[in-house]
């Protein structure tokens, strides 16, 4: 299987990655969209320009259209293409879920280019305010769609209805579309049936009819729908574009996109919501009635925030049913309980990769983290067995439609933050440069506050005092000094030869206590002195309320840091929570001294240690804490719950999530208390 960047490498053209280089080789908006929140991720440099290609394809009205054609590509090979839909240039004439803002957002996160931002702004405002004033004339807070593929779930049996009454009473005698080109390299059993191609085709027939005018489109297309998926993302769309305005210090704009993420999150539960069944529907405006068919664009309304508490509680109860939406491969695009629900018929039940990261992020707003961890895991697992599927089959996880397929890669971000490498080893021998890259590392072994301390073995306070005597006794009867001398530049491999055998003389030593691996302070006492029989200069280095280990300095100078229990971060989880607490104290910290708004990435980076933390919680719940590591534990606590409020008025279009995050930390506090 490809690795993702090579994937994305593949279907790459010189302005843009595409989402399949055999089935789909041109620029789709949301495609675009998710590339650049994945590049953001794993290719920073690159995020901006599959925005950037967007911009480009943007109409003089600011409209986006949901396709632009590749001029290298072979127009057969696609339809419709540029000369089906006749706008007058290489793009549709309709768009797609408006992913943009918050892509922009997270691109900027990654990278801090304000220039990309300045740039791109005025393009995403434009966009929304064509939205607003096209698709949501009345002022509803609900902006219309005007064909399915606009929705971006194309065949979704919430459009069986409207697409009958369109065959029936809409559809000219003898009418058949061009001849498809989707099904040489897809099986058809696969993608939309004939008469949706009717049902589309048809539609784009009216559109030409009006000249491509955007208002005589809503006027006349039968399919008028305010679809809830589409909706959900214009929310938080909105709520993105707002911070964004705050960023670039534009005020009138911030308080204009805030209040329409309000206006439409109240307009989805007014207008789609239904109490009776718990679930969000999209709603047909020419019927004027809900379109009771539940499909995952209702649960999508967790990642715009459009849910109250109650409401989500009732959501997740639906996601979690195995009736409905719950199964061991993966979420389905519509409910198994659905009458026409097909399981490989593209989004009629299959499962999307891309739908998996919206409803993980919409979970973990709501504090769902263990359930967003599970969809994370299923579509690494997804993955893992088929490769990078368009989508999949609900029921054996069979990869099915285009290969290879670009945004399936979102796997790739979708993971809490993994502990590094060093973690899992015995013992650690790094330089100080080797630490700096890694975040965990770099808190761990390099914190402003770590200092040389002189620790004895009456500062012991991990094993009773016979155990720590018999460790000792047993390093100084093991003679090193016949290791003899070595050449600088092989004094890395030397040094991990010595903390191995010291390693193993420790372990021989606790099997009479191995339930308890957090025992840095004894093993730093004994490599000391092993290091220094060995005439290594050698002292204990501490980082308040987190470690103990090494620091070595070679016969020519060169400082290591060794440290002889770095697995306890893995067979004791939860003493990994106070580092990852500290690593984002750290971050704030270093926002609080400088002036001006904070950073946009504290939020992300808050988010990330929220998952990883919750996660570890919930899998450690037989850990226990001794006294010493509590009270370490609740000091780091209390100062990042410090941090966090000195920072949160800087971080104002914000202040919901850390108001939401102060919560969360009260919740481990006191969880901590209890865990004696």
């Amino acid at each position: 299987m490809r690795s993702p960047l090579d994937l994305l490498d593949f279907n790459s053209t010189p302005a843009f990655i595409a989402p399949s280089a055999g089935q789909y080789p041109h620029l789709w908006l949301w495609d675009a969209c998710f590339h650049a929140i994945i590049l953001a991720e794993l290719r920073p440099e690159l995020a901006a320009r599959e925005l950037n290609a967007l911009f480009d394809a943007q109409l003089d009205d600011g409209m986006i259209p949901h396709v632009r054609f590749n001029p290298a590509v072979e127009t057969s090979r696609y339809r419709p293409n540029e000369t089906d839909w006749g706008t007058g240039g290489p793009h549709s004439g309709i768009t797609q879920p408006p992913l943009v803002a918050p892509a922009a957002k997270i691109v900027f996160e990654k990278t801090g280019d304000k220039a990309f931002l300045k740039r791109a702004y005025p393009q995403i405002v434009r966009f929304h305010q064509w939205l607003k004033r096209v698709r949501d004339a009345a002022d509803t807070g609900l902006v219309a769609i005007v064909h399915p593929w606009e929705s971006g779930m194309d065949n979704s049996p919430s459009f069986d209805g409207v697409k009958d009454h369109f065959l029936k009473h809409h559809l000219p005698p003898g009418f058949e579309p061009p001849p498809r080109a989707d099904t040489k390299r897809v099986p058809p059993e696969q993608r939309p049936t004939q008469d949706y191609y009717q049902f589309y085709w048809g539609l784009i027939r009216i559109f030409r009819e009006t000249g491509w005018n955007p208002r005589e489109m809503v006027k006349r297309s039968p399919c008028l729908i305010d679809d809830v998926l589409f909706n959900s993302i214009w929310a938080r769309a909105n709520d993105d574009l707002a911070t964004l305005a705050w960023v670039l210090n534009k005020p009138r704009d911030q308080a204009r996109f805030a209040a329409w993420a309000t206006q439409t999150r109240r307009a989805l539960g007014r207008h789609c919501w239904s109490a009776r069944d718990g679930f969000f529907y999209s709603v047909d405006r020419r019927a004027r009635q809900q379109i009771r068919v539940r499909t995952v664009g209702g649960l999508v309304t967790l990642y715009a925030g459009a849910a109250t508490p109650a409401m989500a509680e009732a959501l997740v109860e639906h996601l979690m049913d195995r009736r409905e939406f719950y199964y061991h491969v993966g979420v389905p695009s519509t409910s198994f309980e659905t009458v026409d629900f097909d399981s490989d018929r593209y989004w009629r039940g299959s499962i999307w990769i891309n739908i998996h990261w919206l409803l993980s992020q919409g979970l973990m707003n709501y504090g769902y983290f263990d359930i967003a961890a599970k969809i994370m895991d299923k579509s690494h697992k997804l993955v893992e067995k088929e490769g990078y599927w368009e989508y999949y089959d609900p029921l054996n996880g069979q990869g099915l439609g285009a290969s290879h397929f670009s945004w399936s890669t979102l796997t790739e971000i979708m993971k809490p933050k993994e502990p590094p490498p060093e973690f899992r080893m015995s013992s650690v021998v790094i330089s100080p440069e080797e630490a700096r890259r890694d975040d965990e590392l770099r808190t761990l072994y390099l914190h402003p506050q770590n200092r040389r301390v002189k620790l004895t073995a009456d500062h012991i306070t991990s094993v009773p005092a016979v155990f720590i005597n018999e460790v000792l006794e047993a390093i100084q009867q093991r003679p090193l000094d016949a290791l003899g001398p070595i050449p600088e530049k092989q004094i890395r491999r030397r040094l991990r030869q010595v903390a191995d055998i010291t390693q193993r003389l420790i372990q021989e030593k606790r099997k009479a206590w191995p339930e308890y691996p957090r025992v840095c302070d004894l093993v730093s006492v004994a490599g000391e002195r092993v290091f220094k029989s060995l005439k290594y200069r050698c002292e204990i280095r501490w980082t308040p309320d987190l470690h103990y280990f090494l620091r070595v300095t070679s016969p020519k100078g060169r400082v290591w840091i060794v440290d002889l229990s770095p697995s306890q971060f893995s067979w004791h989880p939860i003493s990994r929570i106070p580092l990852l607490i500290e690593r984002a104290s750290l971050a704030l910290e270093s926002a609080v001294r400088k002036s001006g708004k904070a950073p946009l990435s504290l939020e992300s980076l808050l988010r990330e240690t929220q998952l990883a933390v919750q996660l570890i919680w919930a899998q450690a719940d037989h850990s226990r804490m001794d006294r010493y590591e509590r009270e370490a534990f609740l000091f780091g606590l209390r100062r990042h719950r410090g941090l966090v409020r000195r920072i949160m008025p800087r971080m104002l279009p914000c202040r919901p999530f850390f108001q939401s995050y102060l919560r969360w930390l009260e919740s481990i506090q006191q969880g901590a208390r209890r865990r004696t």
